[in-house]
């Protein structure tokens, strides 16, 4: 019987040191429990969304050293990881350093080479370029490298034999994007079947999205089931900004029998390690201990880890929230109240003369029902002031004359730009705003107004 122990790490983007910190912890934990082979997620020494860092040869280097430092961890122990791979003998169509999304395998202090193959990992075959991917920008794909050399995807890819105590491991090796093949013209599932495997690992990087996991466990369930070969999914956690949008990964390390059946899930967004047994007479998968199928409705879940796994990242841990009395503002607050106390967030109502007291009340009683301070601040004197002085003001043809709606913008970049900037900055914290995408889509939101803030 093999063990095979799982940990759905949280990478940090681009920080490989401390990456490598949480993987030498897992090792030893794996040491510990007596475990065979360890796995752990696609790119989890580097973060995944990093943009030009990819481009920079002294980052690909230092990877480079923490893909050995991970091998010489792998005494007594089989470790398979998904890190980054380069060859520096050749380019990539951008006439960079070519680098390869890549999974690996050491034990006892060696690298393992994938049947036949001269290189000590095995390539990402299918490389996606939708949503927030750009892959084939900074990668070269197993497919690509075939053609290169003449040759068919079949002839390069190749399954793993990993030591495994007593015993060895026949698997292949695939990532994230290489079992999501049902658009795409080779299955590299299907190559490694033929190849007489009897074990899928999939390491992943696989961002949370509505529905996904639903998809996920359609899509392996049919291929598993036609190729009767069990799979174990090891994904990712944590937060990726990539400067336009904040991506979350769930984890959700899952085991699928070879009918296909999902028998085993890690919780969404924990730091979940999983145990499995693995008979290769039979093909029985099994975990250690029970795991139920998670809820389907993770929507707030991810909105909660999202937030605060943002906080962290920028090192803040107060907020500042400006509430109108609408359900928009009233819903932020209530998302930060669930990931922070109290004391931690600072309401604050901006009224004008325009704003009745139901609003006003109504922001008085979300403040009351999470506990917070609220802070009432007018700001109809500074608008006034701001709109006189402008009023009548020359231009080339006309002289000024500001419109209500320009008033109601001039009311929206007061209230962030000015009021709870400041605030935040006394209260020691963060301001959000309360606009979100689909807003922003059809031009409903303020710049510098609704769509201020850090979140």
């Amino acid at each position: 019987m093999i063990k095979i122990r799982t940990a759905q790490l949280a990478a940090v983007p681009s920080h490989i040191r401390k990456n490598l910190k949480q993987i030498e912890k897992e090792a030893a934990l794996a040491r510990a429990e007596g475990a065979h082979i360890l796995v752990l997620p696609e790119m989890c020494l580097t973060g995944y969304l990093i943009g030009d860092l990819w481009d920079q040869n002294a980052f690909l280097k230092e990877c480079e050293r923490a893909n050995e430092k991970v091998a010489a961890l792998s005494k007594g122990l089989t470790i398979v990881w998904g890190s980054l791979a380069v060859d520096w003998d050749l380019i990539n169509d951008d006439g960079r350093p070519r680098k390869y999304n890549a999974a690996f395998a050491a034990s006892n202090g060696h690298f393992i080479y994938p049947e036949g193959s001269p290189l000590p990992f095995t390539v990402k075959t299918l490389l996606p370029d939708y949503r927030c991917f750009d892959d084939r920008r900074y990668f070269t794909s197993l497919e690509s490298l075939a053609l290169e050399e003449g040759k068919r995807p079949e002839d390069i890819l190749a399954p793993f034999v990993l030591p495994a105590g007593k015993e060895e491991l026949r698997c292949g090796i695939v990532l994230c994007e290489d079992s999501w093949d049902e658009n795409y013209r080779i299955s590299p599932m299907s190559i490694l079947a033929e190849k007489g495997i009897s074990l899928f690992l999939n390491l992943s990087a696989s961002p949370f999205t509505m529905g996904k996991d639903g998809k996920r466990h359609r899509m392996f369930s049919e291929s598993l089931s036609r190729l009767s070969i069990p799979m174990l999914y090891v994904n990712r956690r944590g937060l990726e900004n990539n400067g336009k949008d904040c991506y979350t990964y769930d984890g959700m390390t899952a085991a699928y029998d070879k009918d296909g059946q999902l028998i085993a899930e890690a919780n969404p967004f924990t730091d979940e390690r999983s145990t499995f047994y693995f008979n290769q007479e039979n093909l029985t998968l099994a975990p250690e201990t029970e795991m139920e199928p998670t809820d389907e409705n993770l929507l707030l879940p991810a909105f909660r880890y999202g937030t605060s796994e943002f906080l962290k990242a920028i090192g803040a841990s107060k907020v500042v929230i400006g509430v109108s009395g609408g359900i928009d503002s009233a819903v932020n607050a209530a998302l930060y109240r669930s990931i922070l106390p109290a004391e931690n967030i600072l309401l604050v109502n901006t009224p004008t003369r325009y704003n009745s007291e139901l609003t006003k009340g109504l922001a008085a009683e979300l403040a009351k029902n999470l506990g917070c301070q609220l802070l009432t601040v007018p700001i109809g004197d500074f608008i006034d002031e701001t709109a006189d002085a402008l009023e009548g003001l020359p231009l080339p043809d006309d002289t000024v004359h500001l419109t209500g709606f320009m008033k109601e913008n001039m009311q929206a970049r007061d209230r962030s730009s000015r009021i709870l900037a400041a605030l935040s900055a006394a209260f020691g914290g963060i301001f959000t705003c309360n606009a979100n995408k689909t807003e922003t889509t059809v031009g409903y939101g303020t710049l510098y107004g609704d769509l201020a803030g850090a979140f």
